[in-house]
């Protein structure tokens, strides 16, 4: 049986980091909109940062993969990038 999960990665002015790995796509989106409360308190600025979602199946090899991008909206606060990642 294939598993996919979430992960979630962060880009900002100094680069790109992983924020963690997420069962499915609504609780890496839920974690993202925590990690930027606890940041725009902390910098006292405006959040900037880009989020990915990569959707993976773990223990294989992706040989490409395809974006989608969702805009701010009421539901989501920030906007994300999700990679489908591809198999063959």
């Amino acid at each position: 049986m294939e598993t996919n999960c979430i992960i979630l990665t962060i880009r900002g002015w100094d680069g790109t980091r992983i924020l963690g790995v997420f069962k499915d796509i609504e609780s890496a989106k839920a974690a993202a909109i925590q990690f930027s409360k606890v940041e725009v308190k902390e910098k006292e600025s405006n959040f900037e940062e880009e989020f990915f979602l990569d959707v993976v199946t773990v223990g294989k090899i992706a040989i490409g993969s395809s974006f989608t991008s969702s805009n701010q909206s009421d539901s989501d606060p920030l906007s994300f990038i999700v990679r489908d990642h591809l198999y063959s």
